[in-house]
C-alpha cells in the first residue's frame, strides 16, 4: 500500500506551517521506528526543543497519520498506550501557537488530536520515523539505508 506523502493533509482550522514531503512510501510498520530522545526516556522535554532535534530525521507527516486513521487495521498493536506523533507536518493555531498531530487508542478505536509545542513530551510520546533498509543491497561490507527518497551508504573500512 503506497502513501503519497506529498499530498497535503486536512487543514482543520489550522494553518500548515511545515509539511515535509517524502514522495510515495510503502506502508510497512517494520519500516517505522518510534523514536524517543534521551530526555523523554528520563522524564520529559519541551516540544519546541524536540522539534529542533527532529528536523534532520525522516519523520512521518500528517498525511500518513490520516491514512492510518482511515485504515485502522494497519496500525500496529504495540502502538496502543502511546501517543504517536507525526512531526513531518506542523500546524499553527489561531493564537499563533504551533502543534503537531498524533494518533492514540481510546475507547476501542484509534483517534487523533494535536499536541502543542509549548508542552512537555514524555516517554509515551514517540515520533514516527521512517526507516527502510533494503535487503537487496545487503553486503557484509556495505549497507544501504533508505530514508524517503534518499539513500545513505554505510561502508566498513
Amino acid at each position: 500500500m503506497l502513501i503519497d506523502t506529498n499530498k497535503k493533509p486536512t487543514l482543520l482550522d489550522l494553518e500548515i506551517v511545515e509539511h515535509r514531503e517524502m514522495g510515495e512510501i510503502e506502508w510497512n510498520p517494520n519500516n517505522v521506528e518510534l523514536h524517543l530522545e534521551p530526555e523523554q526516556k528520563q522524564g520529559f522535554m519541551v516540544g519546541k526543543e524536540l522539534y529542533e532535534r527532529l528536523k534532520n530525521k525522516p519523520v512521518l507527516n500528517a498525511t500518513v497519520l490520516e491514512y492510518l486513521y482511515n485504515n485502522q487495521g494497519l496500525i500496529p498493536e504495540e502502538w496502543k498506550g502511546k501517543y504517536i506523533y507525526f512531526w513531518g507536518t506542523i500546524y499553527r493555531g489561531s493564537s499563533g501557537s504551533l502543534c503537531v498531530r498524533y494518533l492514540y487508542f481510546r475507547g476501542g478505536q484509534w483517534d487523533w488530536y494535536c499536541g502543542w509545542l509549548d508542552r512537555g513530551w514524555s516517554g509515551s510520546d514517540p515520533a514516527a520515523v521512517f526507516v527502510s533498509i533494503s535487503p537487496l543491497s545487503f553486503d557484509p561490507l556495505k549497507l544501504e539505508i533508505k530514508y524517503g527518497e534518499k539513500t545513505y551508504k554505510l561502508v566498513e573500512k
